[in-house]
């Protein structure tokens, strides 16, 4: 898919875990009040067979065991994990941007998915997290999601 394309559609669905997900979203949706609801997550995980990008815009040092366990997710027979170093950017980065939604725009359009995640580091993913998170979204019929982790 074009860059044109993934700009034009959208990026599709947005999967969207931890802080990252309000800057991405924003990008795309700007002036735009979408509906808020809030859904609890099914606890039983189906299998996903669409492509999934796991996508961490974070400095490695700080997301390796996010890295780790995005690459152990369960019930995902087609995914990729992409970290994106966002630091050393800033010179390129739009004036009106933060530093956040700029490494989120930039690894969204290296990410190939149906559905892009996005996963701040050091977020505690259990095995089946992001499978339960895009079964929510398809059993809702929604375009976006931000999944809070517990504390």
């Amino acid at each position: 898919m074009s860059d044109e394309e993934k700009e034009s559609s959208g990026l599709g669905f947005l999967l969207a875990l931890g802080g990252a997900a309000a800057a991405i979203y924003t990008a795309y949706k700007v002036f735009m009040k979408p509906e808020v609801t809030e859904i609890e997550l099914n606890n039983v995980a189906s299998s996903v067979s669409d492509q999934v990008s796991i996508l961490i815009p974070a400095h490695f040092e700080e997301a390796v065991s996010t890295i780790r366990e995005a690459k152990d997710q369960h019930h995902l027979t087609n995914f990729d994990v992409l970290a994106l170093e966002d630091k050393g950017h800033e010179s390129d980065k739009p004036e009106s941007w933060t530093s956040k939604a700029w490494g989120c725009q930039r690894i969204a359009f290296k990410a190939t998915g149906d559905y892009l995640v996005f996963i701040e580091p050091g977020i505690k993913l259990t095995p089946d997290a992001v499978a339960l998170s895009i079964s929510c979204l398809q059993e809702n019929n929604l375009d976006a999601l931000l999944v809070q982790p517990t504390i």
